[in-house]
């Protein structure tokens, strides 16, 4: 990245809201950018200098119980690992494995992978509790 540094927040006031994802807004509004150089600049008071280049919105993901859905879904042979709720880049290697297992050695190749079924919404079993208070053993 040279000399840029990426900077990225969650709007809390927006983070509830339902968007479509071939609609929604793109951009960040000069009051947005302005807001994240003041919250970083606050860390890192030398960064109040510095200039605002561009920025970009995008969904976040979740499920109804905030936890993903890692299973075979659609046509045979089709695999999904989705709604992650904004955690799957640093959860990647992990789901990686996991999901390699499923493919492989099928939904029980990991012990982990029965509690991320997709069909747990209709089964009236979703997960309890948030990340903060439920880790998986």
């Amino acid at each position: 990245m040279g000399e840029h540094i990426l900077v990225g927040g969650l709007d809390a006031e927006e983070s509830h809201d339902v968007a479509d994802p071939d609609r929604y807004k793109e951009g960040v509004s000069l009051d947005e950018s302005t807001d994240a150089l003041a919250r970083v600049s606050h860390r890192f008071p030398v960064l109040a200098e510095g200039r605002i280049a561009r920025g970009y919105a995008g969904c976040f993901d979740v499920t109804p119980d905030w936890h993903p859905i890692m299973d075979q879904a659609g046509p045979e042979g089709s695999y999904v690992a989705v709604g992650f709720s904004g955690h799957g880049f640093k959860l990647s290697p992990a789901v990686g494995h996991m999901m390699a297992a499923m493919v492989t050695e099928g939904p029980g190749g990991h012990p982990d992978l029965p509690a991320f079924r997709l069909s747990r919404f209709a089964e009236g079993k979703p997960i309890r509790g948030t990340y903060g208070d439920w880790l998986m053993g």
